[in-house]
């Protein structure tokens, strides 16, 4: 059955879930420009994110463990929030990975992020 209803059905799902996707990242900006004139002139870097699966559910809850690359020992950790939002501040510039846990368990490492400045970086974690 390859009608070209079903066709149209089809990418207007598709068309939902990447537009649903832009509108989180374009709330997770404007969040983003917020904390910066709330906060004025940050004096450190910092990671803001969100973190979902392949499906773009979020993942709550979260643990989030920030380790400079090259290191195993964790500068700063946060949890998500129940969208799947963190912000974690990282004390200066440099190259960094995040681990993400839940119930304890590691679900993912992410690969390593350049932070000159503060970043947005979302995360997608695959499937098992």
């Amino acid at each position: 059955m390859n009608s070209p209803f079903l066709r149209l059905c089809s990418f207007a799902l598709i068309l939902s879930a990447g537009l649903s996707s832009c509108q989180k990242e374009k709330n997770l900006a404007a969040e983003w420009d917020t904390t910066e004139k709330k906060e004025g002139d940050l004096d450190e870097p910092f990671i803001l994110g969100y973190i979902h699966d392949e499906e773009s559910a979020p993942v709550y809850p979260a643990f989030v463990v920030l380790v400079a690359q090259g290191s195993t020992v964790p500068l700063d950790s946060t949890e998500t929030d129940d969208e799947g939002n963190f912000l974690l501040p990282t004390g200066s510039s440099g190259f960094f990975y995040m681990r993400i846990y839940q119930e304890n368990e590691l679900l993912y490492s992410t690969e390593g992020v350049n932070v000159t400045d503060s970043v947005f970086f979302p995360v997608t974690i695959p499937s098992v």
